[in-house]
Formats: structure tokens, sequence, C-alpha cells
């Protein structure tokens, strides 16, 4: 019998620096405001510079102090450097060790003309915490802070004079000895004009949102390099790798997917049922909250296929009161303590109050969302069920969500994300069973939205296949040893043609190519364009990873693979198959596939 994997998943953006991949230097262009990279000790900004976008002088990233008293006792105590504060130190660059502490929680803040204050809350396992203001770049706001005996770190920070009527984007971490927590809970603060503050004004969240969305560029060449034959590649079936993980029974890597998972061959609809309490009443409109991010959720999924998938959002009118308040569902615990039954409830009761009014007909997801306000406290985690029934008039309903708290405004990437898992799609990443909030990237580092969830969110060339978002020409499945050539066109480009060439090795396993640029959702920068090749194991158990790339021998970057796309005239060989870039361009890469002893 197949042990039921409850999906509980929280969408773990990690922060900029660790995902900007493109080449940084001062003055050279870059793509997003406000995004950060540290190379070679020094960490730049991407500003505003006239009409064009590009990254600022940078500062120089300073190691962190380590504090005796705070080393255990099982671990050698580190050599202290000087530091011109005994509690005050610069940013420490931890953004390659291992992801390991739980986010900080936002507790408070306060803003006058010269300075703002934040206090947030971290676990018991957090030395301290810092924070990173995006917009400006001046060493007080990099500022590491040790925790209180409540475990309350507070940090304070300059405010210039020419920041008066703008927004400051300050993100908090925790950290320990050897790690940093996940990115991000933010909190904008807005620097009012005038002799008056207004601390209302004042948004809190958590999550990221997911990269602007880049028109593809339009390729006018074609490749010279022959090509060949696509009717040899048409026959699928063993490219359709059998489900390998008996332990998993509500999401795959594998075929079929599992019953239930959202059937993409026909218009999707997704209802959006908003609620709120007697003692936390919204005071606006669920359209209004959450209009950006569905819409983004809308268009990410839509752009990602290539038979004409069509997604429409149904959002409830209102916030429809609860007879209840929000603690009296009992929803606050996070990961560490989920106790699933409660939000299985709580859905339900939503569901019943809304089964009059609502026709569900046509629906295949169910989101619950509450209003900004609601507190991680009062709703402890994201969470999505894919493998319970729930009972509406018009049927049964099979894949539901229920927004963590305030942060689903922002958080385009969760709902992005957390969508996937009802189309039948596991987590591309290392998951700690004992403590899911810990999460690391893992054998695909930027390449896939259910992997790294920032960089480079659009999803691989397998997903879209398993999930059937592509035609049948759109794939060559290799049935024969012999040496072939094939012309794939960006996966980002809104084009019928060629897509993914996949190898199969067994019934598990198989080696899939596909070609990657930096527009689309894609954030990748042009070192890491080109050519991926990388293996699929269906017998991988769910918490982790079950696709990993294969790098050439130049690369480096073991953990985001930034440096292991091919270019022209680079090749890697992995279970006795040689890939080759043999051509390249504007209309994608012509790849060679041949056999090596």
């Amino acid at each position: 019998m197949k042990r039921t994997a409850i999906l509980l998943t929280i969408l773990i953006m990690f922060t900029t620096e660790l995902s900007a991949v493109a080449v940084v230097k001062a003055g050279a262009s870059c793509t997003k405001l406000g995004s950060t990279s540290s190379i070679s000790g020094i960490k730049f900004t991407c500003i505003k510079s006239g009409k064009k976008l590009i990254w600022n002088k940078g500062v120089l990233i300073k190691k962190p102090v380590v504090i005796a008293s705070e080393i255990p006792k099982s671990s050698p105590a580190p050599s202290p450097s000087p530091s011109p504060s005994p509690t005050s130190v610069k940013n420490p660059d931890l953004s390659k060790l291992p992801i390991q502490i739980d986010q900080p929680k936002y507790v408070s803040h306060s803003i006058n003309q010269s300075e703002f204050t934040i206090k947030f809350k971290v676990t018991e396992d957090s030395l301290g915490g810092y924070i990173e203001v995006k917009e400006i770049n001046l060493d007080s706001t990099n500022t590491v802070s040790k925790k209180g005996n409540d475990g309350i770190v507070e940090i304070s920070a300059a405010i210039p004079v020419n920041f008066t009527g703008k927004t400051l984007s300050v993100f908090m971490y925790a950290y320990s000895l050897n790690a940093r927590s996940s990115c991000c809970y933010s909190s904008d603060l807005i620097i009012s004009t005038g002799s008056k503050i207004d601390n209302s004004k004042t948004n809190v969240y958590g999550g990221l949102n997911l990269n602007y969305y880049k028109s593809p560029t339009k390729f006018f060449s074609t490749p010279k390099t022959k090509l060949s034959d696509d009717t040899k590649f048409s026959n699928l079936d063993k490219c359709k790798l059998k489900d390998g993980d008996p332990a998993l029974d509500n999401m795959t890597v594998g075929f079929p997917l599992p019953p239930g998972r959202t059937d993409l061959s026909k218009p999707v609809e997704i209802a959006v049922l908003a609620v709120d309490f007697p003692n936390a009443q919204a005071n606006t409109l669920p359209s209004d909250d959450y209009k950006d991010a569905l819409s983004i959720m809308e268009h990410f999924w839509e752009s990602q296929a290539s038979n004409g998938l069509q997604i429409s959002v149904k959002t409830s009118k209102t916030y429809k009161r609860m007879p209840r308040n929000i603690e009296d569902y009992e929803l606050g615990a996070s990961l560490s303590g989920f106790k699933g039954d409660n939000y299985w409830a709580f859905i339900q009761a939503v569901i019943d109050a809304y089964d009059g009014e609502f026709n569900f007909s046509n629906t295949s997801t169910i989101a619950v969302a509450v209003p900004l306000q609601i507190t991680a406290q009062q709703i402890g985690t994201w969470v999505v069920h894919t493998q319970g029934v729930f009972r509406t008039n018009e049927g049964s309903i099979y894949n539901v969500m229920i927004t963590g708290n305030g942060s689903s405004k922002e958080a385009s990437g969760s709902w992005v994300h957390e969508y996937g898992h009802a189309l039948g799609l596991t987590d591309m990443r290392y998951v700690n069973e004992a403590n899911p909030s810990i999460q690391a990237p893992e054998g695909l580092g930027i390449y896939d939205v259910m992997g790294s969830g920032s960089a480079a969110p659009e999803i691989l060339v397998w997903s879209r296949f398993l999930t059937g978002m592509l035609k049948n020409n759109q794939i060559h499945c290799l049935n024969s040893s012999e040496t072939t050539t094939h012309w794939l066109v960006p996966i980002e480009q809104q084009s019928e043609k060629l897509k993914g060439v996949i190898i199969p090795l067994n019934d598990f396993t198989a080696i899939v190519v596909e070609s990657r640029r930096n527009y689309g959702y894609d954030n990748i920068g042009t070192d890491a364009e080109g050519v991926i090749v990388y293996t699929i194991d269906t017998r991988i158990p769910y918490r982790r990873s079950p696709a990993h790339i294969v790098s050439p021998n130049r690369s480096t970057d073991k953990e985001w693979y930034t440096d292991s796309a091919l270019k022209e005239g680079e090749s890697v060989t992995t279970n006795g198959w040689k890939i080759s870039v043999i051509e390249s361009g504007d209309f994608g890469d012509v790849i060679k596939v041949e056999i090596v002893s």
C-alpha cells in the first residue's frame, strides 16, 4: 500500500544575492530594480540611472563578528575580527552556506525623520539577525545584531535626507554560526514627506514576486546544420517514464499523472474564496488585494503551455464573514507543528459557506484567501492539499490551497509554485523531513519554479511533457542508437517548434536536453543561457530532487548551476551518451546526440 504524502509547502524564495547570475560590474546593465549581487567580496545593487537600470559602484562586504559567548561548546572558537561596534557590524556574507534555520517573524517598527527601527523574532537556533535594504545602498542598512533573551532582534538604520516620500524595501534574515535563513520576510516602509511620519502605510509580508515577464526576442534566422528527420522521433511511449516513487501518490515525476490532478487539455477554472473573521475583518476587496498575484499566476501557466491552455480565475466579490474568530480554527502552527485536520476542516467550512452561491461545476482548484492583516501566528503556513476530497453541491474537488497570511498579496511566486502541485508536479529541491521549513537547492539550482522559485522560474521541458502542456511534435524521443541532430527552440519562446530531446535509459530514468534564454519569466543572465542537460530519475523519493544537471568540466557552481549551460562548441557526456552544441543563434541551439564508448 502506498503511503499518502501530505503536501505541506511554503515557497522558499531565495535572495537575489543567490540568484543573480548575469555578468555584474559597475555601470553594466541589470534587469530588476533593487536586486543585488556579490562578486569578489563586493556587493552591487541594481539602480535606476535616467531611463536605464545599471549596477552601482558597489560596497565592500565585511565578515561578521563572532561573539565567543555565542559559540556552542562543541564547536571550535573562530578568531573574532575587529569591529567598530561590539553589537553591530556589517552584513555577513552567508550567501553560499546551507539554509538550516527558520525565517524570522516581523514584530514591529518605528520611523522618524532620520532613522527607522525594526524588531523581529528569530528562532532559538539563531544567534541574531540582519537586514538588507533595497533602493538605497548605505553601510548602515546592512546591520547585524544579537538577539535578546526574548528572541527579539532590534536593528536601527539611518534614513537619507533625499529619500523622503519613497518606499524602503527591508528584508529581514536570521543567522547562526554556519547558516542563514532563507529569503525573505520583508517590510515596505513608506517614508512620508513633511514632519509627520505615517507608519500606517507600512506593508509587511513574506515571500517575493516572480520575475517580471520579458517578451521573448523574435528570431529571424534558422540553423544551417542539416537536421535529422523529425518522423524518427515521433513515438513518445518509451520516453513516458514510469512513476518510481511508491511512497507518493498525489504528485509525480513519472507517468501517468495521479487521479484528480488538473486536466490541462480543457479550459481550467480556479475559484478563489475569500473569508474574514469577527476579530479580523477586511476593509478591502479580495479582487483588489489579490489581483496582481492571481493575474501573474494565470499568465505564467498559460505561457508555459503550447497546447492553447486557458485559465480563468473566479474571485468572490467580498470577504465572507466566518462565524468564529480566526484563533478558534487553530491554524497557527508552522510546518514543524502542522495540524492538517484543522486546515482541512477549515477549508471545508469555507466551501460550505460559499456552496449555495458559487457554482463549482467547472472548478478544478479552490484557493481560500484571507485578509492581508492575518499574521503567521494566526495562519502558520501556506498549504496545498492534493489527496483529499472536498464536497460541493456540484461534485468533489481534489485540489485546494489556503494562503498563509497577508504575504499572499506580494508572493506571486508562491501562487505559481503551489498551483504547480495541483497539476501534479513535485518539489525539485531538498526538503528536510524532520523540519520542512528547511529547504535548499539540489540538483537543478536556478532552473525550475518547483525548485529555486526565484532565479529562473520557467518550468522544465520534462514537466511540460508530463503535464500535457506540449504538442507531440515538440518532443523528440530517441528510440535508436544512431547519431542525430536536433534544432531546439528556447523553451521561453511562444513557439510550436521542438522544445526538448529525451533519451530514455530504462523504465525510470532518462536524459533530457533543452534550450534556455534570458527572457520570458527566466532571469538567468547571459552566462546561464544555452543548452542544459539533466537526468530524470522517477525513483528518487519526495523531498529530494529527481532532476540533476549534467555540468561541463569547467563548471564550478555545484549549488545553483549558473555556469552549467552549454555554449556552441561545448559538450557533456553522461550514461554513455554525448550531447554537443554545434550551432547557436537567435533561433536557439542545434545539438548533436551520439553514443560514446
